[in-house]
């Protein structure tokens, strides 16, 4: 079952991340002239972006802990900051600092881990090129 929400979770991510590029590409004004501001917006509406990624993340945590693995973290939390914190350092993958995930939520946060690794990636690439075309009209 976990592995199936972790799958799912996945494709959601994905699925938002895509969607909000696209979003993002409508927003951002068109390259044309001396608009040295395109990039910065394009980094703004990612980091955006990749906060809702988290807030998902935080969401379905409280549901699972809450709802369907009470204790499935190995540790008990206290406020929805734990919850914003986990999702946001999986996102990140930059690791566990305060507590170490047990058992099969593994999977979930694993999923998390993977999914914001190529988000981030992505997301690095869309601004790449939004720069990239702002420079393009430069020369």
């Amino acid at each position: 079952m976990l592995l199936t929400i972790a799958i799912l979770f996945v494709i959601v991510l994905g699925s938002v991340h895509h969607f909000g590029l696209v979003l993002c590409r409508h927003i951002l004004p068109p390259a044309k002239g001396r608009n040295s501001l395109v990039p910065l917006g394009a980094f703004i509406l990612t980091a955006l972006l990749h906060t809702l990624h988290i807030a998902i993340g935080a969401m379905l945590y409280v549901l699972l802990q809450e709802q369907a693995w009470p204790g499935g973290f190995g540790v008990s939390f206290t406020n929805w900051i734990d919850y914003v914190y986990l999702s946001a350092i999986a996102f990140s993958t930059v690791g566990f600092a305060d507590f170490d995930v047990t058992g099969p939520m593994r999977l979930v946060v694993g999923a998390q881990a993977m999914a914001g690794f190529m988000i981030i990636t992505w997301s690095a690439t869309f601004i790449y090129d939004v720069s990239a075309k702002q420079l393009e009209k430069h020369r």
